[in-house]
């Protein structure tokens, strides 16, 4: 099978998108990321390396793998809010859990400057 430049091109910015979006996920819910986030990362390059090892005819194995993650998770993201609320899919992207540690930090920055306020006068 011949290798297509596009289709390996596409594919490299589509496994791109997924881990980026899995290790940023993991990163802004630090307060209730669990192990299993970390393991999606790793079973995502875990994939696309046994797909690249099984690729006898050196063709676009990887490339097409990637395209059908990103098309996965893609799907999974509009089933998900076709049949819940909108916190409830803000919640699942870990928006909520941002915007509460936004929220927690301005708070406390609100309390530091009314202490700084009320010692100088």
């Amino acid at each position: 099978m011949e290798r297509s430049s596009m289709a390996i091109s596409i594919g490299a910015v589509c496994f791109g998108i997924v881990i980026g979006y899995i290790t940023y996920r993991t990163l802004v819910r630090k307060g209730t990321a669990v192990i299993t986030d970390i393991a999606g990362v790793i079973a995502a390059i875990g994939g696309g390396t046994v797909t690249v090892w099984f690729d006898q005819s050196g063709g676009d194995s990887f490339a097409y793998y990637s395209m059908g993650l990103l098309a996965g998770m893609v799907l999974y993201y509009v089933q998900f809010r076709s049949t819940n609320t909108k916190e409830a899919v803000a919640g699942n992207l870990g928006f909520q859990e941002a915007q509460t540690a936004t929220s927690a930090a301005q708070d406390g920055a609100r309390d530091e400057q009314d202490e700084i306020d009320r010692t100088f006068g």
